[in-house]
């Protein structure tokens, strides 16, 4: 049930700024009541994953990264992107 919810949500999320040709990130801007454009956060990438269930024996679970000094959405996932191929190489 809650997939078909988040499915539904999303599609009348796309709809109401489609129709008006608008960025999907307009409709939130409005609910919240916000005049200011809506700003996204920062993403949060997992960069090396262990534990019993990724079929390695790394003791820790997870590893993620916050690349904090990116200044727009883009360049934060290049930068996570850099950090993820770079550790590659030395890992494998």
């Amino acid at each position: 049930m809650p997939s078909t919810i988040f499915g539904v949500s999303l599609a009348a999320a796309k709809a109401t700024p489609g129709a008006k040709g608008a960025p999907l990130r307009e409709p939130f801007g409005d609910l919240a009541g916000s005049l200011s454009p809506v700003v996204l956060q920062v993403p949060c990438v997992s960069i090396v994953a262990g534990g019993s269930h990724a079929g390695n024996k790394l003791a820790f679970r997870e590893f993620s990264i916050i690349p904090v000094s990116a200044e727009t959405f883009t360049q934060a996932r290049r930068i996570a992107a850099e950090c993820y191929h770079t550790l590659k190489g030395f890992i494998v």
